[in-house]
């Protein structure tokens, strides 16, 4: 018989140290504080000192003033910042496990919330002149509670949020092209802040060079893009982009007759590309705390990631893919919106378009596991090979021109459901835009 719990003596939820640990988690990283304000109401703190050190910190942030532990003393009392945060040091996190402690400390509230709740009912049911009405007002009050601690800056007038639209309207800098000018028209000015992008293919079709390609171009315009490769060595992407320049062709590595000259040439080309290449991580946290920390650091404006179903916790995973891949791209697009950048995940195609002898555009229900991709993606790009051969007959031998249409199957944005095709240089390294088509 499963032995039943005694409510009389189960503890009352605490989150005291967790409060403690966020307060010191935020002063070391100012840059989360907003964030943290978009999660979190003051009044889930239980010890009010700490609650005093959240507002203060929130205040501070607000008004652009430097947040360090001297700053905040000046705040709430020197002593005090020394004993409880000094002294006492808790372990410090960074970057993406400073938000989920806000969500750790807010569920705590509510439970501890909840636990005061069911003494009250208790105590009240158990009265022999018990008014019902009470029991459920007791009910009311605890869904007050839950408001008040959902209730954070990130619920804004509609004025407010037209004023902040203007603010990035008037910084063209918050626009990351994507390197094809129909595709920025199409996007109103191109990538933007706080977009997932799925960027899909079958394989071999060109994904990855598509994707260097637009790193590229985004980093031609001054802008620092990322790419996590999880399928090539950085040697590999490397050798990409040396073939691109067209100064030096795959034979002639696969010969070993470089010309060095003209090899560094092109290698100063790219001294200052604005693009970085990251070969070593897998997994979805390493990946998230990387992008965290260099956008900390001013050094990253766009991440590439190559690609989705690679990563550790997709390709390891012993549950339903549908549901793990659900979860990886609700955290880059959690991410994408924390930091305000865009995120390009790669992901692949399955068969379905060129199965049985047929051939068809490819569809958002080609997506691998398409429900939980479909649904993250604020656009959604496809990749489709083809050919044009000239049709000038009095050419001996008719040129073939190699294209590769973007079909534009999403856009939370503007339009979808146009194609836009794209002449493929001989080494499948570069690109220029051919035409527009539609179905």
């Amino acid at each position: 018989m499963r032995r039943r719990e005694n409510t009389e003596t189960a503890k009352i939820p605490s989150t005291a140290a967790l409060e403690r640990q966020l307060v010191a988690e935020l002063v070391a990283s100012p840059s989360e504080i907003r964030e943290a304000a978009k999660v979190l109401n003051s009044v889930v703190f239980s010890d009010a000192d700490m609650e005093r050190a959240f507002v203060a910190l929130c205040q501070m942030e607000e008004a652009g003033e430097p947040v360090d532990y001297i700053t905040l003393g000046e705040k709430v009392g020197h002593e005090w910042v020394l004993q409880a945060l000094v002294t006492d040091a808790p372990e410090i996190n960074y970057g993406s496990a400073v938000i989920r402690h806000c969500y750790v400390l807010k569920e705590g509230y509510l439970r501890r919330e909840a636990y005061k709740m069911a003494l009250r009912m208790l105590q009240q049911s158990t009265q022999p002149d018990a008014d019902v009405e009470k029991l459920i007002g007791i009910i009311d009050d605890f869904r007050d509670i839950v408001s008040e601690a959902t209730e954070t800056e990130s619920t804004i007038p509609l004025g407010k949020a037209m004023l902040d639209l203007g603010d990035v309207l008037e910084e063209d800098g918050k626009y990351v092209t994507s390197g094809v000018p129909a595709l920025d028209e199409t996007l109103y000015g191109g990538f933007t802040a706080g977009q997932l992008i799925i960027l899909a293919a079958r394989p071999s079709v060109g994904k990855t060079s598509v994707a260097l390609y637009m790193a590229k171009k985004a980093g031609e315009t001054g802008k620092k893009a990322h790419i996590y490769s999880l399928e090539m060595t950085k040697e590999e992407l490397a050798k990409r982009y040396l073939f691109a320049d067209g100064s030096i062709t795959p034979w002639e590595v696969s010969q070993r007759t470089i010309n060095w000259a003209l090899f560094h040439q092109v290698a100063a080309k790219y001294a200052d590309s604005g693009v970085y290449i990251n070969d070593a991580l897998r997994t979805c946290d390493a990946i998230v705390t990387e992008i965290i920390r260099q956008h900390r650091l001013g050094q990253l404006d766009i991440a590439f990631i190559d690609y989705l179903g690679l990563v550790a916790d997709v390709a390891r995973s012993t549950e339903s893919k549908v549901h793990t891949i659900g979860q990886v791209t609700a955290r880059f697009k959690e991410l994408a919106m924390t930091l305000g950048v865009p995120i390009v995940v790669l992901s692949q195609l399955n068969r379905n378009s060129v199965m049985n002898g047929g051939k068809r555009a490819p569809q958002l229900a080609d997506l691998r596991d398409s429900g939980s991709i479909e649904q993250d993606a604020d656009i959604v790009l496809m990749l489709d090979p083809d050919k044009e051969i000239s049709e000038n007959f009095d050419e001996e031998t008719p040129t073939q021109k190699e294209l590769l249409t973007m079909w534009v199957r999403k856009n939370r944005g503007g339009k979808r459901e146009i194609g836009i095709r794209l002449l493929v240089n001989e080494t499948h390294t570069d690109y220029d835009q051919y035409d527009v088509v539609t179905p």
